[in-house]
């Protein structure tokens, strides 16, 4: 009777198991589910995103060089809110600021945007290739013609690889290119109509005064402090996100 008793709690032990298996299996099971249906719902809005945005930069960029008086249309309507800055602060004061919006929307649009699992891959390739290189190079010399034929073989499908992954990331390139756009040409519209309106003479750090229609070099001076504070800012931003 002991042991008719131990058996048949056993079985009752073993279904319980069994039982308790099976509903974590479901809930697994229903987890992935939703996992999914969440991965393809951003995924959509995605798409919608890039089908809607990425046309608009392009026209941005079309209307400049196809429409009259596009640019100059969007720097009137910017200066609503950016000429009270210049009137508070300075010319060079508000590109600073501009600058900095511009450094952190685009280092988080890249973030978001970049596939950087690919770009590490890219990179690993680029060492295997020179890796393989120098073995061609060695077998030349050697004039090891069998190992000369494999490293070719290698050398050919590394380089099937790289195009394929460089096609990739020239994909992966255009849409942050795209988004970036978006905020920075108005913003350059605007600077640009600006100094072309107010010519007047400021001080710029570590140059003096001058007009803001003189140039260094080819560029306007402050074309030159704009790309200075934008390279500052968006490798202090970068190193921030770890990028």
């Amino acid at each position: 009777m002991q042991k008719a008793a131990e058996r048949a709690s056993e079985r009752v032990s073993e279904r319980a198991r069994e039982e308790a298996g099976e509903r974590v299996r479901e809930e697994k099971k229903g987890a992935s589910v939703v996992s999914a249906k969440e991965r393809s719902v951003k995924e959509r809005l995605k798409r919608t995103a890039d089908a809607i945005f990425i046309p608009l930069a392009f026209s941005l960029l079309f209307g400049m060089l196809i429409v009259p008086n596009f640019r100059e249309d969007i720097a009137n309507v910017l200066n609503f809110v950016l000429e009270p800055l210049v009137a508070h602060t300075s010319f060079l004061f508000t590109i600073l600021i501009l600058a900095v919006l511009t450094g952190i929307y685009t280092s988080l649009i890249q973030k978001f945007t970049m596939n950087f699992e690919l770009i590490e891959k890219s990179r690993e390739l680029q060492k295997r290739l020179r890796e393989i290189q120098r073995e061609y190079i060695a077998a030349k010399k050697e004039g090891d013609k069998k190992r000369l034929k494999k490293v070719e073989r290698e050398q050919k499908r590394l380089m099937s690889m790289q195009m394929q992954i460089s096609s990739e990331m020239f994909r992966q390139q255009i849409k942050p290119m795209a988004y970036s756009m978006l905020i920075t040409f108005p913003l350059f519209f605007w600077m640009w109509e600006y100094a072309n309106i107010h010519s007047e003479k400021v001080i710029f750090p570590m140059i003096g005064e001058c007009s803001l229609a003189n140039s260094f070099f080819f560029l306007k001076y402050w074309i030159v402090w704009y790309i200075i504070c934008s390279i500052v800012i968006t490798t202090i931003v970068r190193k921030l996100l770890g990028m």
